[in-house]
C-alpha cells in the first residue's frame, strides 16, 4: 500500500510540473491522467481540482494558478495519507 501511494504522489507530482511546458492539448491529457489516477487513489479533492482544470485547458487556463491550485491539494493529500500509513506503521517515505 505504502508503495502505491509512494508513486502516485511521486507521479502526480511531476504531472502537474509538466503542465508548465506543455501544449493545451497536452495539458488537457495530463489533467485528464492525473484525475483518473487521483480518484483511484482515494484523493478525491485532487481528483475534482484536476477536473476543473481540464475543462479549463480545453479553452485556455492560468497554468501557474492551475499547478499552485494542483499541488496544494496533493500536499493536503500527501499529509493525509502519511499519517494513515504512520497509524499502520509503514512510511510513506521509501
Amino acid at each position: 500500500m505504502a508503495a502505491l501511494y509512494r508513486k502516485f504522489v511521486g507521479n502526480a507530482a511531476l504531472f502537474i510540473g509538466e503542465l508548465a511546458t506543455q501544449d493545451a492539448v497536452a495539458r488537457v491529457e495530463t489533467l485528464h491522467t492525473l484525475k483518473g489516477s487521483a480518484a483511484m487513489m482515494g484523493a478525491s479533492r485532487l481528483a475534482a481540482e484536476a477536473a476543473a482544470w481540464e475543462v479549463g485547458a480545453q479553452q485556455s487556463v492560468q497554468v501557474e494558478q492551475a499547478m499552485t491550485q494542483l499541488n496544494a491539494e496533493l500536499a493536503k493529500f500527501r499529509v493525509a495519507a502519511a499519517e494513515r500509513l504512520r497509524e499502520l506503521g509503514v512510511s510513506l517515505e521509501p
